[in-house]
C-alpha cells in the first residue's frame, strides 16, 4: 500500500470566492476519504520559478483512497469552484504516489 500525496499550487483569480466556495469545504471531503492536510500556506521561504498564492499538500495513507476522492461526486462538484476561481493553466494540481521511485531496493 503506497501513500497518496496531493499537491496543489494555486494562483487565485478570485481569492474570496476560492476560499468561500472551495477551500472552506475541502477539509470535509478529504477527511471523508481518509486524507489529511500536511500544509495549506500562502507564504514560501524560498522559491524558484513561478510564484503561487497558495501551496497545499495533503496525504492519504493509501493512494487508492486519494483516487476515490478525486473521482467522487463531492470532489467533482467542488472542483467547479476551483476551476472558476483560480488560474488552472498557471497553477498545478497533482496526485503522486508516495515513495522514492529513483532508488531501487
Amino acid at each position: 500500500m503506497s501513500k497518496g500525496i496531493i499537491i496543489g499550487l494555486i494562483k487565485f483569480t478570485d481569492r474570496a470566492a476560492f476560499i468561500k466556495d472551495f477551500a472552506s469545504k475541502v477539509p470535509e471531503v478529504i477527511t471523508k476519504y481518509g486524507g489529511k492536510f500536511i500544509l495549506r500556506q500562502p507564504e514560501t521561504h524560498y522559491s524558484e520559478g513561478q510564484t503561487f498564492d497558495l501551496h497545499v499538500v495533503s496525504e492519504f495513507e493509501d493512494i487508492e483512497d486519494a483516487k476515490a476522492m478525486l473521482n467522487s461526486v463531492e470532489w467533482k462538484n467542488l472542483n467547479e469552484h476551483r476551476y472558476k476561481n483560480s488560474d488552472i493553466k498557471t497553477g498545478s494540481f497533482m496526485l503522486l504516489e508516495g515513495g522514492d521511485a529513483l532508488i531501487k531496493n
